[in-house]
């Protein structure tokens, strides 16, 4: 059996927060109903176009039970020590917390440049809720945090992003000529399956992301056809289950305007003419769609890598010819 490996991931959001001083957004309390270690959590939306909001973008922090680890760098010489929790205040000159479960924050400028500083994820928390309100434009980087729960009797899956550095933006007009909307994503992720929707020319790609301690999750990524016709039919005829592939896309959650064309009441024999005849419509979309293959390997994992109740079928095992591409 191949040895499972972390596939590892990355989100950028730009935009402008939003939902973050409703009820609920931010959290404290005790773990394990109220007996635990002392926890912050806030959860976040962020408006990136008039029409895409991403939701559930989150950090949750706790005081740890042991000591925590930091960090140095001054003038090259790099060096590591361990204190207690509640010496984070007093680290000595040059040290800081870095890595796991801490988060890089820029809400302050220092000479006429945005100024990084890092905190734990408790203390991480305080400082965003402390720093953000509605509509403060802010970069995100983050990564997936894939969720799954049962709902009469079926598995059902939700994306979310954990923020692990969020700094300050400056003012955006999202009507502005030269605006760029930036809700992006790179994942590498181990393909598990196909699915076709011809009708509305997407592929749906199973994708399994495998954690560090060797755990998956399971998502859909979509390649719309519409768009690339020819990225669609790579991934359709090139993988397979088990292949391990790395790619770029953009998060979608909102709308999609798009144009039909009206049927006309009356057919006497005319035509419609330019410019006429057709209405815009707005479709709810919640997707995470592939715009860019970086890399593939192939056969990477099989079936009996993964422990799981109900194993993939291999349906697109087989070798596909041009002529049976699906668009």
């Amino acid at each position: 059996m191949a040895e499972l490996k972390q596939t590892v991931g990355k989100i950028r959001i730009e935009g402008k927060i939003q939902g973050l001083e409703a009820e609920g957004a931010y959290r404290e309390g005790r773990t394990k109903n109220g007996e635990g270690q002392p926890y912050r959590s806030i959860s976040t939306s962020v408006k990136t176009s008039p029409t895409n909001t991403i939701y559930n973008i989150d950090l949750f922090g706790q005081v740890p039970n042991k000591k925590v680890k930091i960090f140095s760098n001054k003038n090259g010489n790099k060096q590591q020590m361990e204190i207690d929790f509640d010496e984070r205040d007093q680290m000595p000159d040059g040290f800081t917390c870095f890595g796991f479960g801490t988060v890089g924050t820029g809400f302050e400028q220092e000479n006429g440049r945005l100024k990084m500083k890092n905190y734990f994820n408790y203390d991480g928390v305080k400082a965003i809720k402390d720093n953000l309100h509605n509509d403060t434009p802010v970069w995100i980087d983050g990564e997936f945090n894939i969720n799954t729960y049962e709902s009469n009797g079926e598995t059902k899956t939700n994306v979310k992003y954990t923020i692990a550095r969020i700094g300050l933006k400056d003012e955006m007009d999202f009507d502005a000529d030269n605006f760029k909307e930036v809700a992006s994503f790179e994942q590498e992720f181990v393909v598990t399956e196909h699915q076709l929707d011809k009708e509305a020319r997407k592929l749906y790609v199973g994708a399994r992301i495998i954690g560090w301690d060797k755990t998956w999750k399971d998502i859909t990524f979509v390649v719309d056809a519409n768009k690339y016709e020819t990225l669609a039919n790579n991934v359709y005829k090139k993988t397979k289950f088990g292949d391990l592939l790395k790619v770029q896309g953009v998060i979608r959650s909102g709308v999609e305007l798009a144009e039909v064309e009206e049927e006309p009441e009356l057919n006497w024999g005319g035509e419609t003419p330019t410019g006429q005849g057709k209405k815009a419509i707005r479709n709810k979309i919640n997707e995470l769609q592939i715009t860019n293959v970086m890399s593939h390997t192939a056969k990477v994992y099989k079936e009996d890598d993964f422990i799981v109740d109900n194993p993939f079928e291999q349906s697109n095992a087989l070798d596909i010819e041009d002529s049976d591409l699906p668009f």
